[in-house]
């Protein structure tokens, strides 16, 4: 019988989060809703989702996914860094965005809250 592998849970939280990101900047909803909850929350997040108060369940995800890709002709983003703290990971996303031939990139920090191995919310790391 082979052996099965089980991440620590801090490692394995980090791999959630990050693989979520890379998700999210190749544009693969069906990816993001696997790794979240049914009833997540993405709160506005400076920089990067700001049209609605707050973005609820797997459409909402996908509602923050088009809204990037209308709003912008090209965007890239990647987790530069991330640590977890408690139920938490904060990761620190690298964004890029281009329009109309002007680019903009920033670092961002988000705080991703795990249950049970999926994610269940995603806020700014600097709530206003």
């Amino acid at each position: 019988m082979p052996a099965t592998t089980t991440l620590p849970a801090p490692i394995s939280a980090i791999a959630t989060v990050r693989r979520f990101f890379a998700a999210w900047a190749a544009g693969d909803i069906e990816t993001m809703a696997e790794l979240t909850d049914p009833w997540v929350v993405l709160a506005p997040i400076p920089g990067l989702l700001f049209a609605r108060h707050a973005y609820l369940g797997r459409a909402g995800v996908a509602e923050a996914v088009r809204e990037i890709e209308l709003r912008w002709d090209r965007s890239e983003m990647s987790v530069e860094d991330a640590r977890v703290d408690g139920d938490e990971v904060v990761a620190h996303v690298r964004v890029a965005f281009e329009k109309h031939g002007m680019c903009s990139e920033g670092d961002l920090a988000v705080v991703c809250r795990l249950r049970d191995g999926r994610i269940v919310s995603l806020a700014d790391d600097h709530p206003h």
